[in-house]
């Protein structure tokens, strides 16, 4: 199955635009992120209620790619990308 990203439209993910490439370079086209998870996490002192948000955001991206059966396969701190502040 081949799927669009483009098509994944949804607040809790980043918004992918496209790809380029030529002989030598490759690039993604995405919505600009501040960060990941891991730095925002190494950077700043989150209460509960802020990191009860954050996983409550990352399980509703995550559900919503489920419904589609798609599996992201690599989730990590470095791969959660942040898009706004905590």
């Amino acid at each position: 199955m081949v799927i669009d990203l483009r098509s994944l439209n949804h607040p809790n993910i980043v918004k992918y635009y496209g790809y380029g490439n030529d002989a030598e370079y490759k690039c993604i086209i995405m919505e600009s992120a501040k960060g990941s998870l891991e730095s925002l996490l190494e950077t700043q002192k989150l209460g509960w209620d802020d990191k009860w948000r954050l996983v409550f955001h990352a399980a509703k991206a995550i559900s919503f790619l489920h419904g589609r059966e798609i599996v992201h396969g690599d989730l990590t701190v470095q791969n959660f990308l942040v898009c706004s502040q905590v």
